[in-house]
């Protein structure tokens, strides 16, 4: 089964997750794959992250490996 491997540099956007859901829309994908970090609660709360930004919007599949910072 063919697939595409579509990247991005990273933006200062407090929207990202919500970004890489609608470019996954855009190249026609069936399944998001992500790493997935973690950080303080802290800074999780004054900084919106990429994976909850991901989790609040997808509406598609996502496969995520989650590994500590």
């Amino acid at each position: 089964m063919p697939f595409e491997v579509v990247t991005a540099p990273s933006q200062p956007d407090s929207e990202v997750g919500a970004k890489l859901v609608e470019m996954a829309h855009e190249a026609g994908a069936d399944l998001l794959v992500m790493g997935s970090y973690s950080h303080g609660s802290l800074r999780e709360q004054l900084f919106d992250g990429a994976t909850e930004g991901v989790l609040r919007s997808a509406d598609l599949p996502v496969l995520m490996q989650h590994q500590d910072a």
